[in-house]
């Protein structure tokens, strides 16, 4: 693992020097690391919706779904989960090794409707619009052709990234 210094405020290290016995700092700086790197690689280098749209189409697969697992994972933390949920869902994706970071052998919390968001995604993969009231002759075939096409084991990695990082940076405060 590589070692990283880092240069804070006076005030903010004695703060730390007062509860480092509480709180693994490196941890918390690597989750904090991680949250900004993910938040910069998701976002287009413009504002624009066509530079938006044209990275959206040039990404890979795996990278593709590996950033809806983590807007979905983010979202279903912030909003959605108790605190056991984001509790044993963070403790289950640490304790699961690097290369079975997407298998999830246990299923998904009851709060979060995974084949719900993987139908939505897979709608917006075939080009059909969320708020389709009936979905036309061949739009189920390119909706179906695109749920096939899903990369469920790199949504699962995002996902559940998201979900412990964001534990990580609320745990510390309860």
């Amino acid at each position: 693992m590589a070692r990283l210094n880092i240069s804070v405020p006076d005030d903010l290290h004695a703060r730390l020097d007062r509860v480092r016995d509480r709180l693994n700092v490196s941890r918390v700086c690597a989750t904090a690391l991680e949250r900004e790197l993910a938040v910069l690689e998701a976002r287009p280098a413009s504002t624009s919706p066509d530079v938006g749209h044209m990275i959206d189409r040039i990404r890979t697969t795996a990278e593709r779904w590996r950033w809806r697992g983590l807007q979905d994972g983010r979202e279903w933390a912030t909003q959605v989960a108790s605190r056991e949920e984001l509790r044993t869902e963070a403790e289950s994706t640490a304790n699961r090794r690097s290369s079975d970071a997407g298998h999830r052998a246990f299923g998904w919390p009851s709060s979060f409707n995974y084949q719900k968001k993987m139908l939505e995604w897979s709608m917006v993969d075939a080009g059909i619009p969320s708020d389709a009231p009936i979905l036309q002759s061949g739009q189920v075939e390119q909706r179906d052709r695109a749920r096939r096409e899903a990369d469920e084991a790199a949504y699962a990695q995002g996902w559940g990234t998201a979900v412990t990082e964001l534990w990580e940076l609320a745990v510390v405060s309860l």
